[in-house]
């Protein structure tokens, strides 16, 4: 419908953003496709660095193991990714040291926790024993950043829309999927997947900088895509370089520094030869 399209881009733009949710409640639009965070969700997740749950239907949280349960099977369906999973999968996952029947029994309790947790029924679908959250009424970062990743990676480096197709998929991706919570095999496949493909983009867009000689860019790239990595090595150098190519000499040496005592304290390791001879390079200089 071309009214939700329209109050879905005033809503990005924060062009009066309370009456357009209320025409989006009173008018009961369904989300455009790319309808992001600003859009009155009834259930939105933030997973990406941490866990938040909101929306306009979500309810008040209890405490208890019950109510970890619930949010644990939230969080399995997140990691599972955006296709339907086998609820004997969530099932096991989230109960790995109960026999198949009987984890077949507590997911289906829990799930309907989650349901009244969530406020709506339709806000998580079962058919033929899988089960999936309903795009139409649940926004999740995770699943809007690969939707943004999908369009990023699929445009040419010559393509002058690309730099802003990749920028707009980082900018969801605020820290590793889930981190901070108890990982399974499930969350931890899904937490690399994300992480190959979010330093796939960034590599590219500081490329695609360096290419154009824009050192700050470059520079702005590698320290934010560090805060959330920061043993990525070749990031730091592209860090350093660009400093260095700015004139910011006393900052390339203390990008150094500071990147190379996160190797050893992360990793136990010392810095690559190349990380050595850029630093050398930069105090010979």
């Amino acid at each position: 419908m071309v009214a939700s399209v329209i109050v879905s881009a005033a809503l990005e733009a924060g062009i009066e953003p309370g009456f357009c949710r209320e025409i989006v409640r009173t008018c009961r639009y369904r989300p455009p496709a790319g309808a992001g965070p600003s859009w009155p969700w009834p259930v939105r997740m933030r997973v990406l660095g941490g866990f938040t749950l909101d929306g306009d239907t979500v309810q008040r949280r209890g405490g208890g193991r019950s109510a970890s349960r619930t949010l644990d099977l939230l969080k399995a369906l997140v990691a599972s990714g955006i296709d339907a999973v086998p609820c004997t999968e969530l099932a096991d996952a989230v109960w790995p040291d109960s026999d198949g029947a009987a984890a077949l029994r507590a997911f289906e309790v829990t799930l309907t926790r989650l349901r009244k947790l969530l406020g709506r029924d339709d806000t998580i679908r079962v058919r033929d024993g899988r089960a999936s959250l309903d795009a139409t009424c649940c926004w999740v970062d995770s699943r809007a950043f690969e939707t943004l990743a999908e369009r990023a990676e699929g445009t040419c480096d010559n393509d002058p829309a690309a730099d802003a197709a990749i920028g707009t998929a980082l900018s969801l991706y605020r820290g590793h999927l889930l981190a901070g919570e108890t990982e399974s095999a499930v969350l931890l496949t899904a937490r690399e997947r994300l992480r190959a493909r979010w330093l796939g983009l960034v590599r590219r867009r500081v490329r695609r900088a360096a290419e154009r000689e824009a050192w700050r860019e470059v520079s702005d790239a590698c320290r934010d895509a560090l805060t959330i990595e920061p043993t990525a090595e070749d990031l730091l150098r592209h860090r350093i370089a660009s400093l260095d190519r700015l004139g910011e000499r006393a900052e390339a040496l203390a990008a150094y520094q500071s990147g190379t005592e996160q190797l050893r304290l992360r990793l136990g390791a010392a810095p690559a030869a190349e990380t050595d001879a850029l630093h050398q390079s930069i105090l010979g200089g």
